[in-house]
Formats: C-alpha cells, structure tokens, sequence
C-alpha cells in the first residue's frame, strides 16, 4: 500500500464512529430511564407563601393570616402550635378545627385568615410564648412553609 493511499483510506473511520455513536446513546438513554424509575427526576414543586401570625386579643385564638404568595389548596395545609413546656398540637385547616370552616377544596390566598382557637386541650395558656408554623402536605412531602413565636399577655 503507498503512503498517499493510507492517507486518504478512510473505510475503518465509519463504523467506529458509528460504535462510539450507539454506546452514548445506550449511556444516555439508560440515565433518563433510571433517573424516573428511581424518582430522581422533577416532582411537584412546594407553593411559596407567606403568613403573618398573631394573638387576637381576647388571647383566645391563634390568627394565621395568609398575606403574599400562591394560592393553595386547603385540604394540604395544616398549622402547628407548641409552647415552651413541649406541648403541641397539629391542627388540620378542613374538618371544622378551624373557626372559618375550610372545605377540603377550598382555596387559601392573599387575605385569607385561619383562627385557631388555643383551647383544644393540648395548649391551656400554660405559656406565654408559642411557636407556630404553618406546614403543608403535597402528598409525597410534607415541608413547612413558615414559623414564628407568638407572644401573648
């Protein structure tokens, strides 16, 4: 074979690139299938939301006021209260636990507010201080959305 001949010979470039072409793929296509059977991919992203929290002043009622941010669903919302002698209580925006009476389908926006009446049992006003946080359940996660202490008397 002459040397101007081995030079412009490319028989052997296609089916390695070929090769090279059907392993990345390969590669490629097997990280996608992985990544949604093992749930690493996209999932529902959390509402963002911002509350404001207070006492009203007959100190009988935690007062939970959506003030910004998206709209969400009230069966997923929930709100917690516990005071500085470990005492807590977990108390769910649907099922007439809340004074406004909130449907599961209901809609909680800009505005809205949620009365928690502090006399369940769990809290009796054995604290001034309480931490509150308001927690919200997307079904494959539950993340609290915001927290703060209350100060009452």
């Amino acid at each position: 074979m002459q040397v101007k001949e081995m030079l412009t010979d490319d028989d052997a470039v296609s089916p390695v690139i070929g090769v090279i072409l059907m392993v990345a793929i390969t590669v490629i296509l097997a990280a996608v299938i992985a990544s949604f059977v093992l749930g690493l991919g996209p999932g529902e992203a959390q509402p963002t939301a911002s509350f404001d929290f207070e006492h009203d002043s007959d100190n009988t009622n935690f007062v939970v006021t959506h003030s910004t941010g998206d709209k969400i669903d009230a069966g997923s919302l929930s709100v917690s209260i516990s005071d500085s002698s470990g005492n807590s209580e977990t108390v769910a925006l649907t099922g007439g636990t809340v004074t406004e009476g909130y449907s599961a389908d209901s809609e909680i926006s800009s505005g809205s507010t949620m009365t928690v009446p502090d006399d369940h049992g769990t809290l009796t006003g054995s604290s001034e201080e309480y931490d509150i946080s308001v927690i919200y359940d997307g079904g494959d996660q539950t993340s609290t959305l915001e927290s703060a202490t209350v100060t009452i008397g």
